[in-house]
């Protein structure tokens, strides 16, 4: 991932393993968030999200939900995405929104909703930037690449495909821009130490403990959990600059 060039690269990946109608390829969950720039411990919402809980490989986080027309797919909101997105735990706001629509009437047939329920892309990933902070990422993987406004540029736009005689997709990451009423990453608490805090958080709970517990040990010495933590937390600020430098 330290060599992706944006704009230019492929990705070319294995045919989806989920027997779903439109389910991501093998191997797409886990690049499109690490290219969202988000932690695995950062909610994300996943837009049209039909079967993504059935995804087998990585990619999908602890705190991510999922919003779907079809209530029969357990989405955590049953919502029409063409009028409304449920708001974010971060003051109403998402580290990141990932979109998945169908990408024609042909295509959007074969889902419960029905053809006349698909939602316009430049719009859905208008309305998408307004819930996200400053500097934050929405992704979506259609055959269009949409126009965000005035709010976002494109960071990344990346053919996707599962080879030959198959469709070819892309991945477009626009990343919201300033504007008049934006929540700033700092003003919500999600500068690049506050990225870090939350995943040696995230990671204690997941080991039992809470920050701030333990019997005094220090670096040296400390049990393996821990050392577990210090990994993450560097692995994350080596994305973050990554990310910096694309």
């Amino acid at each position: 991932m330290a060599d992706y060039r944006p704009i230019t690269d492929v990705m070319i990946l294995a045919r989806a393993k989920v027997k779903y109608y439109g389910a991501y390829p093998a191997g797409f969950l886990g690049r499109a968030r690490h290219m969202l720039g988000v932690s695995p411990f950062d909610p994300v919402l996943h837009v049209c999200g039909g079967r993504i809980r059935d995804y087998p490989f990585s990619g999908l986080g602890r705190a991510d939900k999922t919003v779907d027309l079809n209530p029969e797919l357990q989405p955590d909101y049953v919502m029409d995405v063409r009028k409304e997105l449920p708001a974010g735990p971060w003051g109403g706001l998402w580290a990141a929104i990932l979109i998945d629509r169908p990408y024609t009437e042909e295509d959007a047939a074969h889902y419960v909703p029905g053809a006349d329920k698909l939602p316009n892309l430049n719009d859905l990933v208008r309305r998408s930037l307004k819930l996200v902070p400053v500097g934050h990422r929405v992704g979506t993987l259609d055959y269009i690449w949409p126009s965000p406004g005035p709010e976002g540029k494109e960071i990344i736009v990346c053919a996707v495909t599962t080879g030959r005689n198959g469709r070819m997709r892309q991945y477009t990451v626009i990343e919201r821009g300033q504007s008049g009423n934006a929540g700033s990453v700092r003003s919500v608490g999600l500068g690049r130490g506050a990225k870090a805090e939350r995943v040696a958080a995230g990671l204690l709970q997941s080991l039992g403990e809470t920050p701030g517990d333990g019997d005094g040990r220090g670096e040296a010495g400390e049990d393996p959990g821990l050392s577990a933590v210090r990994d993450e937390v560097g692995a994350v600020n080596e994305v973050d600059q990554l990310i910096d430098e694309v």
